[in-house]
C-alpha cells in the first residue's frame, strides 16, 4: 500500500474500528499525520507568533483524531490483539497522576511505566499480522 492509498482508505473507514490494517496502511497514515502536524506547527508559529494555540494544528488534529484511533484498532486487530490495547499508556498515566497525590516518586514511577506500556502498544502495532483469518476478519490484501 502506498502513502496515497494508505490516507484514502482512512478516511474511507473514518470511524471503522472493525476489521485489518496492514503495517503499511497504518504506518504510512502515521508518516502523513507527523509530517502534517509538523508543516501546520511551523505554518502556525509563522502566521501566528503570539498565538499560543496553532490554529492550523488544531484544525488538522480534530479532523484526524477518529481516523488515527479507529486505524490503531484496525492495526491491533491484524495482530489478533482488541483494539482496547492503544489505550494503555494513557490508563497507566491516568495511574501515576493519581500515585502523585501519594508521591512524587510514584509519579516518576507511573511515568516510567507509561512509556514502557507505550513502547508495548508500538511494538506491537510494528509487529507482522496474522496470515489468516483471525477473530477479527480475514488478512488484509
Amino acid at each position: 500500500m502506498t502513502l496515497t492509498e494508505s490516507i484514502k482508505t482512512c478516511f474511507q473507514k473514518y470511524a471503522v474500528f472493525n476489521g485489518r490494517a496492514k503495517r503499511s496502511e497504518y504506518w504510512f497514515f502515521f508518516l502523513f499525520g507527523a509530517l502534517c502536524a509538523v508543516s501546520l506547527s511551523i505554518l502556525d508559529a509563522a502566521l501566528f507568533p503570539k498565538n499560543e494555540t496553532g490554529v492550523f494544528s488544531l484544525i488538522f488534529t480534530l479532523l484526524t483524531f477518529i481516523p488515527f484511533i479507529s486505524a490503531a484498532c484496525r492495526r491491533l486487530h491484524d495482530t489478533n490483539r482488541s483494539g482496547w490495547w492503544q489505550t494503555l499508556p494513557y490508563g497507566v498515566m491516568l495511574f501515576s497522576v493519581i500515585l502523585a497525590l501519594l508521591s512524587e516518586t510514584l509519579l516518576i514511577v507511573g511515568l516510567i511505566g507509561s512509556g514502557i506500556a507505550a513502547i508495548v502498544v508500538i511494538f506491537w502495532m510494528a509487529s507482522a499480522g496474522d496470515n489468516s483469518k483471525n477473530r477479527f476478519g480475514p488478512a488484509p490484501k
